[in-house]
């Protein structure tokens, strides 16, 4: 983490708009916040310390961490490379707070190594506990998130299924659902995009494909010239990287 900001001169300064996917980190963090004052308002941490153990390994490391994973890369320009930024330090920041009862040591080490060096506060313990910030909530952009990562799991299923690698392109995943399912796939095209690794993301009819609730989904798996290029191409990069 540190590396990545050094690299890139951060500085936290809020940018002028977030992308989706950082309005939804937001959002799941107030969520996250609720829960851990209330499990801890009524004796009960052992249920506060495991919200934030799902919230660390899946929410911010195995889901965000990895749709801006390409787009905060040392020297690559990015729309969205700002406002990625940001909110991983603000997140990273206030979830450290609500961490810290449970491992003060730690939390302290972490904020002393980074985040020190941008707050006024001298350690993480003199800082004032997180407050719920109402305004970023957004409960319909976490039910889509969630459809999403459903559409996601099928389109791998698929992968899986057809041997083909994640890391391999492919043309475009068309979605077929009820309203909700459409909704996501409008508004997280450009997650679903990457996630799925594909060009397109398609609404319309799916003939054969895997089931998710309340929709369906399929994958072009047709390989054309131009596709397996681009698979070469990936593979020479990753091969470059790898001997460095």
């Amino acid at each position: 983490l540190q590396t990545y900001y050094e690299v890139n001169n951060f500085k936290p300064k809020k940018p002028k708009t977030l992308d989706i996917s950082s309005k939804w980190l937001f959002s799941r963090l107030q969520t996250l916040k609720m829960d851990v004052t209330k499990n801890l308002d009524e004796l009960k941490p052992h249920l506060a310390a495991s919200k934030l153990q799902d919230f660390f390994l899946n929410d911010l490391s195995r889901w965000y961490g990895h749709i801006i994973r390409e787009d905060i890369k040392p020297g690559l320009e990015s729309k969205h490379k700002d406002s990625m930024l940001y909110t991983f330090y603000q997140v990273m920041l206030e979830s450290l707070k609500l961490l810290s009862p449970f491992i003060p040591f730690v939390t302290e080490e972490l904020y002393q190594n980074f985040f020190k060096a941008f707050e006024k506060e001298e350690s993480i313990h003199l800082s004032n506990w997180p407050e719920v910030e109402n305004k970023l909530i957004n409960k319909k952009l976490e039910e889509e998130m969630e459809t999403a990562k459903k559409i996601i799991e099928a389109s791998n299923s698929i992968r899986h299924e057809k041997n083909l690698k994640l890391r391999y392109v492919l043309s475009s995943l068309t979605i077929e659902g009820k309203d909700n399912v459409v909704s996501s796939g409008k508004n997280l095209n450009e997650v679903i995009k990457k996630m799925a690794n594909v060009k397109d993301v398609k609404i319309g009819t799916v003939k054969e494909g895997k089931e998710i609730e309340d929709g369906k989904v399929s994958l072009d798996i047709e390989i054309n010239p131009e596709l397996k290029n681009e698979w070469l191409l990936s593979e020479l990069t990753r091969s470059v990287q790898e001997t460095r």
